[in-house]
């Protein structure tokens, strides 16, 4: 059984994000199907950690620590996204 820690969450919240980055900059995936929007497997990173906070939710015995750590890293991937992408709010 898994330990419910935010440390656990975190760990798990990284892996989506970290293939995003991998495909987005050592691929020529973004290129080819998506010229004019280099940050949608970013995106689908961010849904499938909020689809895995909702199955970590929902569990018979719920793991809210691993929960809120795959949130604490959806979110600070948010920030790194603005950041780097300097979009206009």
């Amino acid at each position: 059984m898994m330990r419910n820690s935010v440390v656990t969450g975190v760990g798990i919240g990284a892996v989506a994000p970290l293939i995003a980055f991998f495909l987005t900059h050592h691929t020529a995936l973004i290129a080819q199907y998506f010229p004019n929007k280099p940050i949608v497997f970013y995106v689908l990173a961010a849904g499938i950690n909020m689809i895995l906070v909702r199955v970590f939710f929902r569990k018979e015995q719920p793991q809210d620590q691993v929960a809120k750590g795959i949130i604490l890293t959806t979110f600070i991937g948010l920030l790194l996204l603005l950041y780097f992408f300097k979009m206009n709010l």
